[in-house]
């Protein structure tokens, strides 16, 4: 095909065609440009070498230069191929992966116009780096060459198209500010498009009148190491959300709050500042920021053919596209907990794998029972309050010891799955998990003998190491099947970070003494409080023994008697909830994790114990100790019950 097949086609002359391949044709109508430049695309002509040399005509071919990362400029290049093929023309592209000198950066420039320009292409599609904008751009002018910027530049003479990153940072924050957070973290890499989603993150804060805290924006190196540990920083600073940089920054979040025992969005919530496919595969999936390349491209080829097809007359400007946000499944309004009506709670004691076995009644000395029946289930006091607390939507911290064996791993995907945070837990390839068997008779009474396994390597060294959760923490719940020097260090460092101590005096005939200031909360049974204070004393009394050594709040639990309370307001007892009892094994730790949740609610002690009494009635109904914990939704059901056995009688 030649120049006068063009015009035979357009049903012009050849001179008109030459005169529009060249630029020369300001004496020719509109229509007649547009009707021989349409032949000129459909037909793929491309003039002679010598015309192309020394008259510049029309090729139809664009250029397109992206620097950054290969996977996002692979998607451009497509949508960039498919306009231009679209409007007429070919795409030739050049992908250049910037990871070198400014110097180095303008070299590789240069190198790939110059392929470009050997190819004929009319004019230049250009995403620049994100750390030498101006200077790169500045470098392709020098070309003269039509050229369109698909970044968004305001303040420079080139035609652009693209969005602000900023916008994807603020987009992704003001998401989570009208879920209704308000302690959000930020997951960044240290790079430059890291630097613009943390202004745009702390541009959205500061809309909202929200502080912004330096030490909860957190900038990694692209490693999955690093990400998981940024994680565990913000988790420890009771973030209710957190802003991530990208969808890979995300995955590694996921990861680190799956091995911590969180589940997304139930206990925090996770939003990516850029959407790929990935986020829609994980679990669940993603809320992310969706960069515009579709529309970039749309407009960016528009803008640069209307450039080349008008001679040039098209005046400089910088047009912005906005990102677009996708709403899917990792973002809800943030538990109670993480708006500041819960407080963290780290529970240290026992965990077992329990053997529950039912007999006709409970064993005497010298008695063989049949058993009626025999069930497995996680267990130990340690693991029943903390899986209690998670079961009640706490912010739970666990903090104990397991074997290296089959059954500590069922112990601790119980936790995970019950939303425990599991950062305190350690495996023992020394020691078997605890093991407790429990003799259930019909009535509901039950006995437990514990073997103590690799509960008794729970150490100071432990303890030590695990410091760091305790830090904000409003109460501790404390069990005694672990070592009593554990245990006293315990106390010691929960006094350093003035958190309170609930401690159920489980398994021992002896409290030292020196540990009863520091006992905000003293819960224990009939039997324990008998045990460690003999003799004929009242309830009453053996109460007032311990208030009088240092102990803040006495509640004695008395099974279907209900409680006694011994502080400086109350004196008295509370009712228990009446049902008919099925197992009564984990009904003081209902009570006392159902007791740390409502008093981190701010609810008052009289209005805790109503809802621990509650807790530990309905626990009793069911067989199985952490199975047969109550969830929030349960108990709020039982408004009235709670109310009624929140009363406080100052006599039996």
């Amino acid at each position: 095909m030649n120049i006068r097949d063009i015009a035979k086609m357009a049903e012009v002359s050849v001179s008109t065609v030459s005169k529009i391949l060249n630029h020369k044709d300001q004496d020719i109508s509109e229509e007649t440009r547009k009707k021989v430049l349409k032949i000129v695309k459909d037909c793929q002509y491309v003039p002679y070498s010598n015309i192309r040399e020394n008259a510049n005509p029309r090729s139809c071919i664009l250029g397109a230069i992206l620097c950054g990362e290969e996977q996002e400029n692979q998607k451009l290049a497509c949508y960039l191929e498919q306009e231009a093929r679209r409007n007429g023309y070919s795409l030739l592209v050049q992908f250049l992966q910037i990871s070198q000198t400014e110097q180095d950066v303008l070299k590789e420039l240069k190198k790939a116009f110059g392929i470009l320009r050997s190819k004929s292409v009319e004019g230049v599609l250009f995403l620049p780096p994100e750390d030498c904008v101006g200077q790169a751009v500045n470098e392709l002018q020098k070309e003269k060459i039509p050229m369109v910027v698909l970044k968004y530049t305001q303040n420079m003479q080139v035609l652009s198209v693209g969005y602000e990153q900023i916008k994807t940072g603020y987009m992704a924050a003001k998401m989570l500010i009208q879920a209704g957070h308000r302690n959000i973290g930020c997951i960044l890499c240290k790079d430059a498009v890291g630097k613009d989603v943390q202004k745009g993150y702390t541009e959205a804060l500061f809309k909202y009148n929200i502080s912004m805290e330096r030490d909860k924006v957190i900038a990694v190196g692209n490693v999955r190491e690093d990400v998981e540990v940024a994680a565990k920083i913000l988790l420890n600073m009771n973030v209710s959300s957190i802003v991530c940089q990208n969808e890979m920054v995300a995955c590694s979040v996921y990861n680190a709050l799956h091995a911590a025992g969180i589940q997304i969005p139930r206990e925090i919530s996770v939003i990516s500042a850029r959407d790929s496919q990935m986020c829609t595969l994980l679990s669940p999936q993603l809320h992310a920021v969706e960069i515009p390349y579709h529309e970039i491209a749309v407009l960016g080829i528009e803008k640069l053919i209307d450039n080349l097809e008008k001679r040039g007359k098209t005046k400089s400007f910088a047009e912005i596209i906005n990102p677009i946000l996708h709403e899917r499944a990792s973002v809800v309004e943030p538990p109670l907990g993480k708006l500041g009506t819960h407080e963290k709670i780290v529970v240290v004691g026992s965990m077992n794998m329990d053997m529950v076995i039912e007999v006709p009644e409970l064993p005497k000395d010298g008695q063989t029972l049949l058993a009626h029946n025999m069930h497995l289930e996680p267990g130990g006091k340690g693991a029943n309050q903390a899986v209690g607390v998670g079961k009640l939507g706490g912010y739970v911290y666990m903090i104990g010891r397991l074997g290296s064996d089959n059954e500590g791993r069922l112990i601790y995907n119980n936790l995970v799955q019950s939303s425990v945070k599991t950062d305190g837990i350690e495996f023992d390839k020394n020691a078997i998990s605890g093991r407790a068997y429990i003799n259930v008779a019909p009535t509901g009474e039950s006995t437990i003998v514990v073997h103590r396994g690799a509960n008794q390597n729970l150490d100071i060294h432990q303890i030590h190491k695990c410091q760091h959760l305790f830090k904000g923490a409003r109460f501790c719940l404390l069990s005694l099947e672990i070592p009593e020097q554990t245990a006293d260090f315990t106390l010691s460092v929960c006094e350093k970070y003035k958190v309170q101590v609930m401690l159920k005096p489980a398994a021992v005939s002896r409290i030292p003494e020196a540990w009863l200031p520091k006992i905000a909360y003293f819960i224990p049974n009939e039997n324990e409080i008998s045990r460690l204070l003999p003799g004929n004393m009242r309830i009453e009394e053996k109460a007032e023994y311990f208030y009088q050594k240092g102990v803040a709040n006495v509640i004695v639990t008395l099974g279907s008697k209900g409680a006694y309370i011994k502080n400086q307001q109350y004196a008295g007892f509370v009712s228990s909830m009446d049902v008919e009892p099925l197992d009564t094994t984990g009904a003081a730790d209902a009570f006392i994790s159902a007791l740390a949740v409502s008093l981190s609610e701010g609810n008052t002690l009289a209005e805790a114990i109503g809802f621990a009494s509650c807790s530990a009635g309905i626990s009793t109904t069911r067989a199985g100790v952490q199975s047969a914990l109550a969830d929030h939704m349960l108990l709020d059901a039982y408004q009235d019950e709670i109310a009624l056995l929140s009363e406080i009688r100052e006599e039996e």
